[in-house]
């Protein structure tokens, strides 16, 4: 088995990762993750459902020791122990990309979920070491974003999967060091970061980025931001961020959470305190940036600025 950094843990698994940091094997591991050849057990009580295409969909099904989730012909994945043991029943089409993907996507949300941490469809960042969400649906700029600010300085925790920890002081956990993003976005971004690796999929993907540019630590979170792409053209400023309110910012905040509509409406129904609690300690804004990847350096170094510790009030800094 092979060890490798994820989510502020170590995830031993029968899975090759190469978008994942490599972990000596002398580290606990926090999650193991088997291949099974046998066939799966019966599903349990049927959870919840997401329609891919006519072809593939993701089904969620709660079994007496955990959860089941079935992905079109890839398999089965169960999620044991309090999220802490993953076995994959192979089915016919066992591509590594697309099984990598279930695996870092719903399956880790899912092991996350079970030790209470809120998962958001988003990608992170931290600045100064504070930690910055960008929130949005597919396509909306949440990695361009992420890569830019790192480029710009900061350090990226997290694309795609974003984990917060739902208490008194919420932080951000660093999830997956890897970036997959548009060809366009890549040809920019690839050349502030040499010796970086480009894989590519259906997306291509940024890997092996310089150790000094990844969050490697928890980190206290700053602000979150739903994205809210403009037309090029139809703005004059470089970046605009508006305060949400609270209650407005909670309902946004659950249309992001990784895996409800899998979950059901009892199971949940329990990320809704933790949302509540982290809208309460943490500003959410509404992002507006405009389509113009020519403006992008420029939007990361405004967002840079909204959270430097130079820009703060004194009775902040302390």
């Amino acid at each position: 088995m092979q060890s490798y950094f994820a989510f502020g843990g170590c995830l031993r698994s029968d899975v090759e990762f190469p978008d994942l940091s490599p972990l000596s094997p002398s580290h606990e591991s926090d999650w193991e993750l088997r291949v099974s050849t046998s066939p799966p057990r019966e599903p349990g009580e049927f959870s919840g459902q997401r329609v891919i295409d006519p072809n593939w969909a993701l089904r969620l099904y709660r079994l007496r020791d955990g959860w089941r989730l079935e992905y079109g012909a890839t398999g089965s994945y169960e999620v044991l122990d309090g999220g802490r043991r993953i076995v994959w029943y192979q089915g016919d089409d066992r591509r590594d990309e697309v099984v990598r993907a279930v695996i870092l996507g719903p399956i880790m949300a899912l092991a996350l979920h079970e030790t209470g941490i809120l998962c958001l469809h988003g990608s992170a960042v931290a600045i100064e070491g504070r930690g910055i969400g960008f929130l949005g649906p597919k396509g909306y700029g949440k990695s361009t974003l992420a890569i830019a600010i790192a480029a710009a300085g900061g350090r990226l925790m997290s694309d795609d999967l974003l984990a917060i920890t739902p208490n008194s002081s919420p932080e951000i956990i660093p999830g997956v060091h890897s970036v997959r993003m548009r060809d366009d976005v890549t040809a920019l971004m690839a050349e502030h970061f040499p010796g970086t690796h480009l894989q590519d999929g259906w997306k291509k993907t940024l890997t092996n980025f310089p150790r000094h540019r990844l969050g490697w630590d928890r980190v206290v979170l700053d602000a979150l931001y739903l994205i809210n792409p403009t037309p090029e053209g139809s703005a004059d400023y470089v970046v605009r961020r508006s305060r949400m309110e609270p209650m407005e910012a909670t309902l946004s905040l659950a249309t992001h959470a990784k895996i409800t509509d899998l979950l059901g409406n009892v199971e949940a129904g329990t990320m809704l305190p933790w949302i509540v609690e982290i809208v309460s300690r943490v500003t959410v804004y509404e992002l507006d940036v405009p389509r113009n990847l020519a403006r992008l350096p420029g939007v990361a170094a405004q967002i840079c600025s909204w959270h430097s510790q130079s820009s703060l009030p004194r009775a902040q800094k302390q």
